[in-house]
Formats: C-alpha cells, structure tokens, sequence
C-alpha cells in the first residue's frame, strides 16, 4: 500500500504532461491486418502504476524474494515508449522521466517512510488489542 500511495503523485504528473496529439481520432492498421482506432489523449489515459508487469516485463525482470516488492509506473500503451525516447523520423517527448524527476527520488522515499510508519503503527496497535484480548 505504501508503494502505491508513493507512485500516485508520479502517475499522476506522467499523466499530466502526456503529450496530446492535436488530431481527432486516427485509424491505422494492425500486424494481424485489422484496423485499429487512437482516440486522441490515448497515451494519457493508459498511464498507470502498480506493483504487476505483464507476462512479457516479468519474464524479463528478475526474481523478487518473498520480502521483496516492486511498484511501477509506465504506460500501458504501444506508443508511449515511442513517445518517450523517440523514433529515427520522430524527436523524444518525454513524460515518465520528468514526472519522476518531480514527484520521485528522495521524494517518494520520503512519501514510502510516512505511509510505512502509518501501517506499522496500525499492525502494533491491532497486535495490541489482540494480545489483550488473549489474556
């Protein structure tokens, strides 16, 4: 829960500054030969975060311990990775990275150690009660 409360204000400025394509919708067409439709503002509203990759990402990651746990912040669409660092034909227009440069960092850290101490706080006082009720 910690993870995810730190990662919302660094989702949240991704979104922010995702750029927006200044065209309606545009259709283009799939690899499998069906056609697709990109709304405009697409690429803001596939910003996400969690503590899940994809089967691809996870098979790609490594193996986390059973004390360990990930959170991430990124993009669910195609394009966003396009979007960030660019193409041969189009220049980067980075979002992620100075969303993380704003809202991550220390900051998060700063933003993980507050919402730790709230739960640890919260797992001392239900342990509490249940020791009293124990005896």
């Amino acid at each position: 829960r910690a993870l995810k409360t730190a990662a919302k204000p660094i989702a949240d400025r991704a979104e922010s500054l995702a750029p927006v394509r200044s065209t309606g919708t545009k259709t283009f067409t799939k690899a499998d030969g069906g056609v697709g439709v990109r709304r405009r503002g697409a690429l803001k509203s596939h910003v996400s975060f969690g503590t899940q990759l994809s089967k691809r990402q996870a098979g790609l990651n490594r193996k986390l311990g059973k004390s360990e746990v990930e959170a991430y912040v990124g993009t669910r669409d195609r394009v966003g990775r396009l979007v960030e660092f660019g193409t041969r034909d189009t220049p980067a227009q980075p979002f992620i990275r100075p969303a993380w440069e704003a809202e991550g960092g220390q900051v998060a850290v700063d933003r993980i150690a507050g919402e730790l101490k709230i739960e640890i706080d919260k797992a001392a006082a239900r342990a509490a009660r249940k020791a009293a009720k124990g005896k």
